[in-house]
């Protein structure tokens, strides 16, 4: 069975944040780095990515979740412009 739990538990409500070890810091770190090149090489923007949106398994690593505002640009597009401010009110 899969467990998950969520990256924000890790860093603002506990204090295992301070037990984790720099090589798994880092590990979750590329996972979402690799994640987020993957969904950009199939020009898919998340738009809310942070750290309640980020699930770590049993084995730590991260899955990107939480589409729901995402977009995907067509082939030559490059940019949305959007008058509907979207996303959470921290982030922006």
């Amino acid at each position: 069975m899969l467990c998950c739990v969520v990256l924000c538990v890790y860093i603002f409500f506990t204090d295992a944040s301070s037990g984790l070890e720099w090589r798994v810091r880092y590990q979750i770190i590329k996972g979402i780095c690799e994640g987020v090149a993957h969904l950009h090489k199939r020009r898919i923007i998340h738009m809310d990515l942070k750290p309640e949106n980020i699930l770590l398994d049993d084995t730590m690593a991260p899955k990107i979740t939480d589409f729901g505002i995402s977009r995907r640009f067509r082939e030559n597009q490059n940019k949305i412009i959007t008058e509907n401010i979207v996303g959470s009110p921290y982030a922006i």
